[in-house]
């Protein structure tokens, strides 16, 4: 696949950004550079991007995909409420990928962990 200025705008909105945009937050932060793209281009370019394994696609259940410039393994929680999306770093997973590979005895090259619940600020917006 090519790589076209379009691509490369993308993949640095993405890549600037801590708040795991949706196609939705990239598409409107682009469209202040090229106000010509489109929506549609703006989607099958961070599909292109995430199969190239440039960034990594967060599936949410009920709502849009967000995507995250870190690509390495880890995990992230989706608050139900405000809708926004974080990392979690922690230890107890890897162990936990490990141990689970070994006792299978297979290789485990990808994992998708995504805790649901409400964030630290949506619980104390509603205490």
């Amino acid at each position: 696949m090519r790589n076209t200025k379009q691509k490369e705008i993308i993949y640095k909105s993405v890549t600037t950004r801590c708040d795991h945009p949706t196609a939705e937050m990239v598409y409107s932060e682009v469209k202040g550079v090229l106000p010509q793209i489109s929506l549609a281009t703006v989607y099958r370019n961070l599909s292109q991007l995430a199969e190239q394994g440039k960034i990594k696609r967060i599936a949410v259940p009920s709502a849009p995909d967000r995507f995250d410039k870190t690509i390495s393994e880890h995990s992230h929680f989706f608050c139900s409420e405000c809708n926004s999306v974080f990392d979690l770093d922690f230890e107890e997973v890897d162990s936990f990928v490990k141990s689970t590979a070994k006792n299978h005895d297979c290789r485990i090259d990808k994992i998708d962990i995504l805790f649901a619940g409400k964030c630290k600020e949506c619980i104390n917006k509603n205490n």
